[in-house]
């Protein structure tokens, strides 16, 4: 009898244990972010307005071919410079009064600005799965977005 009371004691500990994980001291748990969500349709429209302001580069680079080395590197780079500086946003999310942030509602450093540009490249590979994600779930979180633990929220 006394080992079904000790079993009985060492399973309450271990789901008391289960259902209240420990969070390491300032160690912000996941998603503490609770503001409205940048959608789908709102996100596209920055993105319109990002390839927008991108035509004339891109143009004058098909007239130059040297021009190339330019704009590579500029559009490589625009998104994960504009993202991780003081603004959170590119133009074009900015316009739309978006910003990106991490899980705690933070600014994201440059690294994950830029890990987050690279993983759009998976989502639009996959037949555009990774970007439909957006409307899909209950963040608004894209594939790229859930790789490299971002939000896109409202202002």
């Amino acid at each position: 009898m006394s080992a079904a009371i000790i079993a009985a004691a060492d399973s309450t500990a271990v789901a008391a244990a289960v259902s209240s994980p420990r969070v390491p001291s300032g160690a912000a748990p996941y998603a503490t972010y609770d503001g409205a969500y940048g959608g789908l349709w709102i996100r596209g429209s920055a993105w319109l307005c990002d390839t927008i302001i991108f035509v004339p580069l891109v143009l004058a680079a098909l007239a130059f071919p040297l021009a190339w080395l330019v704009v590579i590197p500029v559009v490589w780079l625009y998104h994960p410079v504009m993202e991780s500086s003081r603004w959170q946003a590119t133009l074009g999310k900015r316009l739309c009064g978006l910003a990106v942030v991490s899980t705690g509602g933070r600014r994201i450093s440059f690294v994950r600005a830029l890990v987050r540009h690279f993983a759009k490249y998976l989502s639009g590979a996959l037949f555009g799965i990774g970007f439909l994600m957006i409307a899909l779930t209950r963040e608004k979180r894209g594939l790229h977005d859930m790789i490299a633990g971002t939000l896109v929220i409202w202002r």
